[in-house]
């Protein structure tokens, strides 16, 4: 097989696959063979030694292959904490006014319930007693009493 052979086929089984990295998998098989061609190995010996390209995408496809995270640079996690504490002034206090908003949104959204609540139970208890004030006159034929000379 050739170096040609060998790219058409990875280029192929890794479309198949739908691998979203093929672009950079690919460079990275050419820059090898000619990296090792100008060592003075022949394509042949190359080819062989490599995993085949259903081998290459296999490996790719795997789930549980780890991936590796960038590192921060020490500097630029110095830089960021001191623009975080220069800053703070600002996104401090919007920050604590977004809390404050959203405490006062949660504040309103309960008081339409609470008010309603505390409405129907004055009116229940407020009913309770003016009933019970107009059976008692009523029975006791006291309406002189109970503010109201009509009823005699």
């Amino acid at each position: 097989m050739t170096k040609n052979q060998f790219i058409k086929q990875l280029a192929a089984e890794l479309t198949r696959y739908g691998i979203s990295d093929a672009a950079n998998t690919i460079d990275y098989y050419d820059e090898l063979i000619d990296d090792r061609l100008e060592a003075g190995e022949t394509e042949a010996e190359i080819i062989a030694s490599l995993a085949t390209p259903a081998q290459i995408v296999a490996q790719l496809a795997t789930p549980d292959k780890p991936v590796r995270q960038k590192k921060m640079a020490p500097m630029l996690i110095i830089l960021i904490s001191i623009l975080l504490v220069l800053g703070s002034p600002l996104w401090g206090t919007l920050l604590l006014t977004a809390i404050i908003l959203v405490a006062l949104g949660y504040f309103l959204i309960w008081l339409g319930p609470f008010l309603g609540a505390i409405f129907a139970a004055a009116g229940i208890l407020g009913g309770s007693v003016s009933l019970s004030f107009i059976v008692l006159c009523w029975l006791t034929r006291r309406l002189d009493n109970c503010g109201d000379a009509a009823w005699n």
